[in-house]
């Protein structure tokens, strides 16, 4: 692949490390991620994304910017209260890295939708503080384990 001048001055510190360099920065490029919350967790995984030049950012989230998210949930602004936090997202992102394409996804992650939605996607990164909201993930044998949250360990068993 042929980097362009703007990608080349981009992606420079990434492109220079014998770890990820020309070839790497290629992956990063075509790759699909799904981040799952737009909220506390989620906003700095997406922004990051966005900026490391990954270049599909899927996000689900299935609630709306408001006023006390601003604090914690960096991804979004004060201008953005009442929007969907996967379009308040979608802005952000665009503004970081306006070549990424971002697929947004306003909706709650359900046994019923995340097969379909999470298809397209080479990685799903876990960016929910709501342990309920992973079980989809978990019925379907996406998750084998139990999820480990700070302090505690949470077993999702599967419906009858």
């Amino acid at each position: 692949m042929e980097f362009s001048d703007d990608q080349l001055h981009r992606y420079a510190r990434h492109i220079i490390l014998k770890e990820v360099g020309g070839v790497g920065q290629e992956k990063l490029l075509g790759a699909r991620v799904l981040v799952i919350g737009a909220g506390g967790l989620g906003s700095p995984v997406l922004m990051y994304l966005a900026a490391a030049g990954v270049g599909t950012i899927g996000v689900i989230d299935d609630d709306v910017v408001e006023l006390s998210n601003l604090q914690r949930q960096i991804v979004h602004a004060t201008s953005r209260i009442g929007q969907a936090k996967t379009a308040s997202a979608a802005a952000t992102l665009a503004e970081i890295n306006p070549e990424v394409r971002v697929v947004t996804h306003h909706q709650r992650l359900t046994v019923a939708n995340a097969e379909r939605l999470i298809a397209d996607y080479d990685v799903i990164t876990d960016g929910i503080i709501d342990i309920a909201k992973l079980r989809p993930l978990a019925w379907l044998g996406y998750l084998d384990f139990a999820v480990i949250e700070p302090g505690a360990i949470f077993s999702m068993p599967r419906p009858d």
